[in-house]
């Protein structure tokens, strides 16, 4: 699997030396690709509307149940090709009211990557 590499901290497209649009393989295209499942709102899906969490309606301007949250966001990485399970380890920092974590995927080559949720 191949994607195209984005900066991990503008989400924006990279170019490689050469000036083209950087490429990623696996395991990182499947962790970006994770990455970009969980930051996808429900609807916003450009070809797929079906894609994404509901974060206005479990998350967003409501105490959120950390165990829904959870599941939902488990849901959305198994749906990326190349994993065959999902593990989220969420936090809630209470100084900052921000929920912290990661997602621990497992892929189909027996390899366990670690997606953190920033």
């Amino acid at each position: 699997m191949a994607d195209l590499l984005l900066n991990r901290t503008t989400w924006d497209l990279v170019a490689d030396p050469y000036g083209n649009i950087a490429v990623t393989h696996e395991p990182y295209a499947i962790a970006q690709s994770v990455a970009n499942e969980v930051k996808l709102f429900a609807g916003e899906g450009w070809y797929d509307t079906r894609q994404g969490i509901p974060h206005f309606t479990t998350s967003l301007g409501v105490v959120p149940h950390r165990g829904m949250i959870r599941q939902k966001i488990e849901e959305a990485a198994r749906t990326v090709p190349g994993v065959v399970g999902a593990v989220a380890r969420l936090g809630l920092n209470k100084a900052t009211r921000v929920m912290e974590g990661s997602i621990v995927v497992s892929t189909q080559t027996g390899e366990e990557l670690n997606v953190p949720l920033s």
